[in-house]
């Protein structure tokens, strides 16, 4: 029986591979050359997709910079972040710290994870993971390792983090609940709409 998503992250196979793609990722030496290793850290995380989104300092915004596993117009659509949102990619940029939103039946889930730097926060990877598999410790270890190799990577002014302290996932019901005033339309543009 195959393993389900988000399982193969603690096989000996995906470690492997996790190093394979951190020794590229630290010898990049071209922008260029990170969509094709987004795209391989997508396939070591087996999410269903996955976005590293960057920190716009001039707008107070996140910008969706590098996906996988997602059309390019369904990237295109989802616009930016607000800081100010009451969103888990938000939270997670500012505060520092990690986030899981919990699947259901009609939304996936996904596990939020800042990319933070010695001089603050630059940037936030998400994945996109099935109902069940949010919470999955060796996908979490993994995301915040592929985020600590990008933060060497991201030439953008890291924003210091509002809050210190230890990295944690807590659900993301909060924001869920936030967003469910807003306007059905626009959400049923996107399937990522419970993440931004």
């Amino acid at each position: 029986v195959p393993p389900r998503f988000g399982e193969r992250a603690a096989s000996p196979a995906a470690l492997q591979a996790a190093a394979d793609v951190c020794g590229a990722l630290a010898r990049v030496q071209q922008p260029l050359e990170l969509a094709g290793l987004v795209e391989r850290m997508h396939g070591v995380l087996d999410s269903r997709g996955t976005i590293v989104w960057i920190f716009d300092q001039a707008n107070d915004v996140l910008r969706p910079g590098l996906s996988a596993g997602y059309p390019s117009t369904a990237i295109g659509r989802l616009g930016t972040i607000p800081l100010s949102s009451d969103t888990p990619v938000a939270t997670a940029f500012t505060r520092g710290e990690a986030r899981s939103v919990r699947g259901t039946t009609e939304a996936p889930g996904a596990l939020v994870v800042p990319i933070v730097t010695a001089g603050g926060v630059a940037g936030v990877v998400t994945i996109e993971l099935p109902p069940g598999n949010d919470r999955q410790p060796a996908t979490l270890a993994l995301t915040r390792i592929f985020a600590a190799q990008l933060a060497g990577l991201l030439a953008v002014n890291p924003r210091p983090a509002d809050v210190d302290g230890p990295e944690i996932v807590i659900g993301g019901g909060a924001a869920r609940a936030a967003a469910a005033g807003a306007d059905a339309r626009e959400r049923a543009a996107s399937r990522f709409s419970d993440l931004t």
